[in-house]
């Protein structure tokens, strides 16, 4: 395309180097996304009822979990932690284990015979590529 004859050049400094430091900005948005890690708990069943198993399932842990603590309450209290996987070979009981949870390399938390007791909120602290990461989920007996 060209310009009239007498109008100005259209083409200026600014607009030549618009697109390389527009690919670059855009580039550089992209880069914290690409080493974040999404993390959310899904209750298995959602409506757990009594002596059920319940599994806390952690979505997107799998692979990218150096280390996971669960938590009875919304609190990290030691007095409140049930487990914490470290690797595949350890794992350290807390003070709040009731000795009928386990806890799973992809940072899910099973607890076998559900009681009016596991009412309540829980805390996950899952560390992955260097950040911590808190979360939160509640469960209640059906009834």
């Amino acid at each position: 395309m060209g310009h009239l004859p007498g109008a100005p050049h259209a083409h200026t400094w600014a607009s030549s180097w618009t697109g390389p430091i527009l690919a670059v900005c855009v580039l550089f948005s992209c880069l914290p996304l690409a080493g974040a890690v999404d993390f959310g708990v899904a209750v298995v069943p959602p409506h757990p009822t009594m002596g059920q198993m319940v599994t806390l399932l952690v979505g997107g842990a799998r692979g990218v979990a150096q280390s996971c603590t669960w938590y009875r309450r919304s609190s990290t209290s030691e007095t409140d932690q049930i487990l914490t996987f470290t690797s595949p070979d350890t794992q350290s009981q807390g003070p709040a284990s009731t000795g009928r949870e386990t806890l799973g390399g992809d940072c899910y938390l099973r607890i076998v015979g559900f009681t009016p007791q596991d009412n309540g909120s829980f805390t996950l602290i899952i560390r992955a590529r260097g950040r911590s990461q808190a979360l939160f989920v509640r469960l209640q007996l059906a009834g």
